[in-house]
């Protein structure tokens, strides 16, 4: 029964995850209708700040051997990372707002750049040297690719291409 109930709760925090991540962008668009790019990117961190402090606290032996063993990277990641992504799609979203000739393709841009990180981020491993990609993985990641491009654009190619002043 242990074993039920486990992975239950695996589904479901993988459910809450899901939601919270596809709900982001028009929760993002609805927001910056009161507040600016930086304004949204500050508030979400203040939110999570108090649960990672705690964090930082409780492992504190972990964490502090982290950084210590990875201080340009944990630096780096710190500043580029998460908030340098949050400002960028607050940005974005709020460009592609205000456009009325972009308003169609915001979403489809959202979902492109969205819908990539997972293998942009195993690109950027490999040029680091911290990750080697076998050649199915290649593969595996030139499909991904593919496919968030066909489904952000329904497989109409003409929709990536940009017009002069829109």
């Amino acid at each position: 029964m242990d074993r039920v109930r486990g992975g239950l709760n695996i589904h479901l925090a993988l459910a809450v995850l899901v939601f919270f991540w596809g709900a982001a962008y028009p929760i993002v668009k609805y927001l910056l209708g009161w507040l600016s790019p930086l304004e949204l990117t500050l508030a979400r961190f203040w939110i999570i700040l108090p649960p990672l402090i705690w964090m930082v606290i409780a492992g504190r032996r972990e964490i502090a051997g982290l950084i210590r063993r990875h201080f340009w990277q944990v630096l780096a990641l710190s500043i580029l990372g998460v908030p340098a992504y949050h400002l960028s799609l607050n940005l974005g979203t709020r460009l592609l707002r205000d456009d009325p000739a972009s308003a169609g393709s915001a979403a489809m841009i959202s979902a492109i750049l969205v819908g990539t990180v997972p293998a942009w981020t195993a690109l950027f491993a490999r040029l680091w040297g911290q990750e080697r990609l076998r050649p199915l993985q290649w593969v595996g990641q030139a499909l991904s690719m593919l496919g968030t491009f066909f489904i952000a654009t329904r497989g109409d190619v003409e929709a990536l291409r940009f017009h002069p002043g829109s």
